[in-house]
């Protein structure tokens, strides 16, 4: 499977994503803090985001919830450590999956930075996600990522053919 905005060797740490997006970096960035946004576009695409929490400052957290499958719901979790708006956010990152019966199993938590910066055409998104302990968590990750900037770019474009047909 081709994964285009993978720039690190697959199951490396750390695992940096980029694209340059027909957008600005404040629209971006938009897209990245807003619940109703981040559910139109994060994921992989095979399982839709039930629900999206966010506190975008330094401290607060955010959570992000599949819809049970088989009686696991996949959770993802965090807090905010650094956030400068239009130009980048940094936060922790943490897999729960929540079994039936009540047990949780969760990852050690990792760091994420992205970085927005307006350039010619439009605009550079860089993510850097480093200290997943398992290669098959970075593999996964970085399938995870690149899938979502796919799934960004569409919604960016999709953004922006709404505005020519006001």
């Amino acid at each position: 499977m081709k994964l285009p905005f993978l720039k690190s060797v697959p199951g490396e740490d750390p695992v940096i994503v980029e694209g340059v997006f027909n957008s600005s970096a404040a629209r971006l960035f938009r897209a990245w803090t807003i619940p109703d946004e981040i559910l139109r576009w994060f994921g992989p695409g095979d399982a839709p985001l039930l629900s999206a929490r966010l506190d975008p400052r330094k401290g607060g957290l955010w959570e992000f919830a599949y819809s049970k499958r088989d009686g696991v719901q996949d959770v993802m979790t965090g807090e905010y450590v650094h956030v400068a708006q239009d130009e980048q956010l940094v936060f922790t990152w943490r897999h729960e999956r929540r079994l039936s019966g009540g047990k949780v199993e969760k990852t050690l938590p990792s760091l994420v930075t992205v970085t927005f910066e307006d350039v010619e055409g439009g605009a550079r998104l860089h993510l850097r996600h480093e200290r997943i302990v398992r290669e098959r968590g970075r593999l996964g990750v970085g399938d995870g990522w690149s899938r979502s900037f796919a799934n960004l770019q569409r919604f960016v474009e999709h953004l922006a053919v709404d505005r020519v047909r006001r």
